[in-house]
């Protein structure tokens, strides 16, 4: 994923909230995702565009646009060193005490999705970053489905992140990945007692972005989800959303709200759909792709010769 326009202007916008903005380190080397009139227009500087690219884009990586806004030193941590990290680490296990507290700024920009031990790859983060320092990670957030392990949720990072364990969330937001797409603001649902969802066609992702306010070791402990916690507390489901009194408000609400005109074309969009893949596989055959199309009568077949292979 790495820097793109909208990643760029909110390291722009909040970066100023760090007290110190030396030490950065990124959760894999990162890609500076911008073309030369894009950093031209964001940073208003007046350099000509071939001097913008030989700065910013002599390589692929964020590094110069990092040390441009004041950075003196830029770690990066993979699991590998194929694109010359500064550390090897697996963020699948604890990093050690030395990396502890160093840093006054972290990006994941696009790693945490990669990494299957999301709970220890979140404690390591906190632990890389100072008191006062900030995080931004960057995920999958609608329609990226096997980009990586996972697609996220704002309750995840509002859950994890909160006031009560020892920061202070900034900013939650979606883009869709394409130009000049609007950030959307998600809410907490602790506060508006509603579920954030989001049904859409565009690939879409996630920007949080908070601050450490403690010193010391992180240890990460088990969250819930925040309506679920509510339900046990109270035996009561309000948090989902209030229901109306009569039939006449629940149509008014659902008229106002446009859910049930949407749902009629989704339901028609999938109907048809359905219809054409009915037509499109008795006529033609499919085609050899990542998906395989199995009958149902020839599973049996499938897992006979699976097991005389094992």
């Amino acid at each position: 994923m790495g820097i793109d326009t909208h990643c760029a202007q909110i390291i722009l916008t909040y970066k100023q909230l760090a007290p110190h903005f030396k030490k950065v380190v990124t959760i894999g080397r990162q890609e500076l995702n911008l073309l030369p009139y894009q950093i031209k227009s964001l940073l208003n500087i007046q350099w000509p565009l071939f001097k913008i690219q030989d700065y910013f884009l002599k390589t692929p990586f964020c590094e110069p646009f990092f040390f441009y806004l004041g950075a003196e030193m830029i770690h990066s941590l993979d699991i590998s060193s194929y694109e010359d990290c500064s550390y090897v680490i697996d963020l699948n296990n604890p990093i050690d005490s030395s990396f502890y507290e160093q840093y006054d700024f972290l990006y994941d920009g696009g790693s945490l999705e990669h990494i299957f031990h999301v709970p220890q790859a979140l404690e390591n983060e906190v632990n890389l970053v100072k008191k006062n320092g900030l995080i931004m990670i960057v995920v999958p957030g609608n329609n990226q489905f096997g980009h990586g392990f996972y697609q996220f949720s704002s309750e995840l990072f509002f859950s994890f992140f909160n006031k009560e364990r020892g920061f202070d969330p900034l900013l939650c937001a979606l883009y869709e990945n394409k130009p000049y797409s609007p950030f959307i603001l998600c809410q907490n649902l602790k506060i508006v007692e509603q579920r954030t969802m989001l049904s859409n066609s565009f690939p879409t992702n996630l920007i949080f972005i908070c601050r450490k306010t403690f010193t010391g070791v992180f240890k990460f402990q088990s969250i819930y989800q925040s309506d679920y916690l509510s339900t046990w507390k109270t035996g009561s489901k309000k948090i989902r959303g209030k229901q109306p009194d009569t039939l006449l408000n629940f149509i008014k609400l659902l008229l106002k709200r446009a859910y049930f005109i949407k749902y009629l074309a989704h339901r028609i969009i999938f109907y048809s759909h359905s219809l054409l893949t009915t037509i499109q596989s008795l006529f033609f055959p499919y085609k050899k792709s990542c998906f395989s199309v199995i009958e149902y009568k020839k599973l049996s077949k499938v897992q006979k010769t699976h097991n005389d292979d094992t």
